[in-house]
């Protein structure tokens, strides 16, 4: 009986200690949407909390980026690619405002060209540009922004997709 208590009294405390001290370790946070590496790109610099929330929000001036929000970069010696990220409470909120951003982009008035909603993977609209493609994914609670340099973005965005969970609310 002994035994048994301490064990599981180790478990508790190693589960503890994860959770409030380790916020990657948490099922729940944003930094387990960040690959070590992703078409052939490994990670760099990686912005968390509110610098990357004051970041993000700036780049979305007028829509509420309210979530746990994170920046990646991915580099190599030939292309590179920087990731933001928010992870909401609710599936709801990354698709709503995934439809304002598109529908903002496709009125004009920002750099990038108009959106299309990809046939083949839902909830990706990609934006084509001369030397980047850009692409906005929704998953569940997630809403992520892609840059990626051209040559490499469809397997950029294959690994992506292939390393977030695949799980719904």
């Amino acid at each position: 009986m002994k035994t048994y208590s301490k064990t599981r009294l180790t478990v508790s405390l190693v589960m503890f200690v994860c959770l409030a001290l380790f916020p990657g370790c948490s099922r729940h946070s944003v930094e387990r949407y960040i690959a070590p590496k992703l078409a052939g790109m490994h990670l760099g610099q990686v912005i968390k909390g509110d610098q990357a929330e004051r970041i993000i929000t700036k780049l979305h001036a007028d829509l509420a980026m309210e979530g746990e929000s994170a920046i990646a970069t991915y580099s190599n010696r030939q292309y590179k690619s920087v990731v933001y990220l928010t992870l909401f409470e609710s599936a709801e909120k990354p698709d709503t405002l995934a439809r304002s951003m598109v529908v903002k982009i496709a009125a004009g008035g920002t750099p990038f060209p108009e959106p299309m909603m990809r046939a083949d993977v839902a909830g990706v609209w990609q934006m084509e540009g001369e030397k980047e493609m850009n692409y906005i994914v929704v998953r569940s609670k997630l809403l992520a922004w892609l840059t990626v340099d051209r040559p490499v973005g469809e397997a950029f965005l294959q690994d992506f997709l292939g390393w977030i969970p695949a799980e719904r609310p």
